[in-house]
């Protein structure tokens, strides 16, 4: 498999093309896949297809990982794009709207009691 790192840039006329709207979170989650050990990262954004995930290690496009969000049954994904900082993970059955609307409230709810 080639190395290629794409990232979810907003495309060269300036507007997300993406065909889900990805809601702003902030949860800690779990990856891990037979060549990654399992590893605590940031959850920073989620869709019914797919995630960001702020962490600094590199895995390459492709690559199929499990990802655990809090209250919900690990999650199998493919990594889409991989950057210093983060991954976009484009999850193997999309997720019902409620769920994510459900992690967007969780993560709401965290963040209004920790500060």
């Amino acid at each position: 498999m080639p190395l290629v790192v794409r990232t979810p840039a907003a495309t060269p006329s300036g507007f997300d093309d993406r065909r889900h709207l990805r809601l702003p979170v902030c949860l800690e989650t779990a990856i891990c896949s037979s060549s990654v050990r399992r590893l605590t990262a940031d959850l920073v954004d989620i869709s019914v297809t797919g995630c960001r995930i702020d962490t600094p290690i590199y895995v390459l496009p492709g690559c199929h990982l499990t990802v655990t969000v809090p209250g919900l049954a690990p999650l199998g994904a493919t990594v889409r794009w991989c950057d210093r900082h983060a991954i976009g993970l484009e999850f193997q059955r999309s997720l019902d709207p409620r769920v994510v609307d459900h992690v967007a409230a969780l993560s709401r709810s965290l963040a209004d009691h920790s500060g």
